[in-house]
């Protein structure tokens, strides 16, 4: 099983964006973007394995500079609920597929580069109608249609959605909430442009834009939330290595810095973590003071994320430290070296936690 893999950027027409992965075949891309609280039309363009170019266009047809960009890529899987393809298409076409129940179906379209204003009608589980027009509203033939058709299933596939009866600004509220920053793509018809602003875990407020440029009232509107998949549905498990540099007392040689310091009567004893996202790899590295366990929970390998818990033994006493590591991202990889620090004193449970301070 291959997860998807999502983002969210402010990014330029035209742009190209990486997975930072690359899937064993081409996956299908659904966009949705907005500016300035505004939808604008999105599409995927020249779609590869590891990357693609984006198209942002505004109710008119014109290019528009930069807007901030959800994405979502993925690999059909009828096991998992999920479907799609990258077809050429036309207004009114009925696209076939099978799935078990009612899904939520995204849609994005372009012709030579430039993006257009699609959704889906008539939902079943044996496929839908394709809504295709352009900045005048007027019927578009054999455009490149990207499409989803994913039944939500939270601890199946990791995805949240609905197909609903909406109007511009309208409050998406979802319950549960997301665990973490989720990204939302959204279509919409008759002829309507979908958009997500302000995300939350648990919702976003709604843009909807006619072909016309005037706001839309009461137009069907179909949406999916997605922010990886559950802990239980991983397949994969980020390797860690781990090298002991100290017991509390002494030089960490390899740093070349003291793997404690006392200050006002209080041993401070630091544990160094470094970590780094390779192109093709996952990899990390921790120096630690008496090593106990170290786990790191990295959903889809991506340690823009990871949930990073270190226990250590400083002299009897035992602590706990768990912080986020930003250390990777949708597009573009970072290198940081994370130090935090426990405090041990007179009372056993009395110690101090610094978090997430860069070194």
């Amino acid at each position: 099983m291959v997860t998807p893999k999502y983002g969210v950027l402010f990014a330029r027409d035209g742009q190209t964006i990486s997975y930072n992965f690359t899937f064993p075949n081409v996956p299908v891309v659904l966009t949705s973007a907005q500016v300035n609280g505004k939808a604008i039309s999105s599409c995927a363009v020249d779609v590869e394995k590891d990357k693609f170019k984006i198209s942002l266009r505004d109710d008119a047809g014109n290019p528009v500079p930069s807007a901030w960009v959800q994405w979502i890529a993925f690999l059909q899987d009828p096991s998992l609920k999920m479907v799609g393809g990258i077809i050429i298409a036309s207004h009114g076409q009925h696209i076939s597929f099978n799935l078990p129940d009612y899904p939520v179906i995204i849609t994005n379209a372009q012709i030579g580069g430039n993006a257009l204003i699609s959704g889906a009608m008539n939902n079943s589980p044996t496929g839908f109608d394709l809504c295709l027009v352009d900045s005048n509203g007027n019927p578009v033939k054999n455009a490149w249609l990207l499409w989803g058709a994913i039944v939500p299933d939270y601890n199946l596939n990791g995805f949240k959605g609905e197909v609903k009866l909406l109007s511009n600004g309208a409050n998406i509220s979802l319950s549960p909430p997301f665990s973490q920053s989720p990204v939302y793509v959204l279509s919409a018809q008759p002829g309507v442009i979908a958009g997500a602003v302000n995300n939350r875990n648990d919702g976003f407020l709604l843009s909807l834009i006619k072909h016309d440029g005037t706001f839309a009232q009461n137009v069907w509107v179909q949406w999916l939330g997605f922010a990886g998949l559950t802990t239980s549905t991983q397949t994969t498990t980020p390797q860690l290595s781990y090298t002991e540099t100290g017991s509390g007392y002494g030089p960490d040689i390899s740093l070349g810095r003291y793997a404690y310091t006392i200050d006002n009567g209080y041993l401070k004893a630091w544990v160094y973590a470094y970590a780094e996202l390779p192109k093709s790899d996952v990899t990390s590295y921790l120096r630690v003071i008496n090593y106990k366990q170290i786990k790191i929970n990295a959903p889809d390998n991506n340690f823009y994320n990871a949930d990073l818990s270190i226990t250590v033994d400083v002299k009897g006493l035992i602590a706990k430290i768990d912080y986020s590591l930003p250390v990777g991202a949708s597009d573009t990889q970072y290198l940081g070296r994370v130090g935090v620090g426990i405090v041990e004193s007179m009372m056993p449970l009395d110690f101090k936690i610094t978090l997430g301070t860069l070194l």
